[in-house]
C-alpha cells in the first residue's frame, strides 16, 4: 500500500470512529429514555404486574393439577381424551446412567461433543502436539470515543 493509500485509509477510519461515536451517544440517550419510561410505566402499573404474576402462577398451578388428574385417570382407564381440549400423548423416554452413556460414546466414537471453552483453556496452558498457537489481530474500540475525539463531557 502506498503512503497516499495509507493516509486515505486512515481518513476513512477517522470517519468511521466518528460514526461509531455518534451512534453510541444516541444509543445511550435512547437507553436512558427507555429505562426511565419503563420504570415510570412499571410504577404506574404495579398493580397490573402483581395481578399478572399472580395469574401466571394460578395458571401454572391449575395446569399442573389438570395434568396430574388426567394422568391418574389415564393410568386407570387408558383413556387418552379425559376431557375437552385435553389429550394424553405417548412419548418415548430414555432412561440411562450418564456415566454409562459417556463410556459408550467414547468407546464407539459416536455422540461425542467437545467442550471448546474448557479444551481451549487447557490447550493454552499446555498445548497438545496438534495445537498451534498464533497471534491474530483483533480490533478494540475505546469506550469513550468522545474523549479521543476531543469532545468534553461526552460519552
Amino acid at each position: 500500500m502506498t503512503e497516499q493509500e495509507i493516509k486515505i485509509q486512515e481518513g476513512i477510519i477517522r470517519e468511521q470512529i466518528r460514526e461509531v461515536y455518534i451512534y453510541r451517544k444516541e444509543l445511550v440517550r435512547l437507553d436512558t429514555t427507555v429505562k426511565g419510561s419503563r420504570e415510570f410505566w412499571e410504577e404506574e402499573n404495579a398493580h397490573l404486574l402483581i395481578e399478572q404474576k399472580m395469574c401466571k402462577e394460578a395458571v401454572e398451578m391449575s395446569e399442573s393439577k389438570l395434568k396430574e388428574t388426567s394422568i391418574a385417570l389415564f393410568k386407570e382407564t387408558s383413556n387418552k381424551a379425559p376431557g375437552p381440549g385435553v389429550e394424553i400423548k405417548m412419548f418415548q423416554v430414555l432412561n440411562y446412567e450418564p456415566l454409562e452413556a459417556f463410556n459408550w460414546a467414547r468407546d464407539t466414537g459416536l455422540a461425542l461433543q467437545l467442550d471448546k471453552k474448557i479444551f481451549e483453556k487447557i490447550a493454552k496452558a499446555d498445548p497438545p502436539d496438534f495445537v498451534t498457537i498464533t497471534e491474530e489481530p483483533k480490533v478494540t474500540i475505546a469506550t469513550d470515543l468522545g474523549k479521543v475525539l476531543g469532545e468534553k463531557g461526552e460519552k
